[in-house]
């Protein structure tokens, strides 16, 4: 698999893409602000779809490579900013920051509508989020692996537990019959 090149994989990295959707975020407000920026606010959601391609293209290739870094000795470690918990625990971090922000300054022009649309549009959105999600009939918790990872997966696990009972080692080798330790102390 080759590695995203170019401008395509530097915005493909997690921390510039973060960057660049927040700006690309910032085009509606700007319109808000100045109604002759109107061009920001349409550019705005090309950018974060193409964003969101590159970071995706980018995520494909390092989950790839850290697959092909598994094989060898010693395995390759997971990390951090892999798990799903630690990206929700950064938006929410980053949301909060920006309430904080907003909510400190009302005086300033425009910082009360954004606080509040903030505001407004995130509990709307999150109410539909949950809406969907504890309406939906395969719901699984937030940190829980895409089925699309789970399914990718090569080997399955077909049975869980033994379906008869098996014994140990010990018992085994203990209930062999007298003609079988003949061979065993044969060789």
């Amino acid at each position: 698999m080759k590695r995203p090149t170019g401008l395509r994989g530097v915005v493909g990295t997690p921390v510039v893409t973060l960057a660049v959707v927040a700006g690309a975020c910032l085009g509606p407000y700007a319109w808000y602000m100045n109604p002759d920026a109107w061009p920001l606010a349409l550019a705005g959601p090309c950018v974060i779809g193409w964003t969101a391609n590159a970071n995706a293209a980018v995520a494909r290739y390092t989950a790839w490579k850290r697959a092909w870094d598994s094989m060898g000795p010693g395995g390759a470690a997971p990390r951090v900013s892999d798990r799903p918990a630690f990206k929700v625990a950064v938006v929410v971090l980053a949301v909060v920051a920006l309430a904080v922000f907003l909510s400190a300054h009302p005086d300033r022009p425009g910082y009360a509508p954004a606080f509040n649309w903030l505001m407004g549009g995130g509990t709307c959105a999150l109410v539909g989020w949950l809406a969907v999600r504890r309406f939906r009939s395969t719901a699984r918790p937030i940190w829980a692996p895409k089925r699309r990872e789970r399914e990718a997966e090569v080997v399955s696990l077909s049975v869980r537990a033994p379906l008869i009972r098996v014994p140990d080692l010990k018992g085994a080798y203990d209930a062999l019959p007298e003609h079988c330790w003949r061979a065993l102390d044969a060789h």
